[in-house]
């Protein structure tokens, strides 16, 4: 329901609430201490990380009308340009994996090369659609040094 099923303004309210209950009540605080900020990113991408777009707001994208994705790529790109991120290979990586034909369209338009679902996997860029590759998520991978080899791993070798 929290997704995308109730209307904007009654998951944003929820959500405050609920995160002002059980987490803190300084949000901006708590994404300072969590998330990357821009100069953080700049400093990746000068030390030769790459850097891609998710969208704006972590939206899903299927669920929005084109007008709005076009709004939510064009802002999106905006801000890989910049932070400086490479135009050599734009890569973008659906929110929950979620996209449709109008999305694909769009970020084809604003110049992405490259676009990761959530769909685990090992891109193969000559059999896969270059829009819509899967990917290996952190998470997908062993957690500890002393790990089991993950099978993801044992097909690349």
């Amino acid at each position: 329901m929290l997704q995308h099923a109730l209307p904007d303004d009654l998951r944003t309210e929820i959500t405050d609430n609920m995160f002002r209950k059980f987490v803190t009540n300084d949000q901006d605080a708590f994404a300072d201490e969590l998330y990357l900020n821009e100069e953080q990113l700049k400093i990746m991408i000068d030390e030769g990380m790459h850097v891609g777009g998710h969208g704006v707001h972590h939206e899903w994208l299927n669920h929005c009308d084109s007008s709005h994705q076009e709004s939510i790529v064009k802002g999106c790109r905006s801000f890989l340009d910049g932070i400086g991120a490479s135009r050599q290979y734009m890569t973008f990586c659906y929110p929950y994996g979620a996209y449709n034909d109008d999305t694909k369209e769009i970020i084809v338009r604003h110049g992405f090369d490259l676009a990761m679902t959530t769909k685990v996997g090992i891109a193969d860029l000559t059999t896969h659609d270059s829009y819509v590759l899967p990917r290996i998520d952190t998470n997908d991978l062993p957690r500890s040094g002393d790990a089991e080899i993950a099978s993801l791993t044992r097909k690349l070798m």
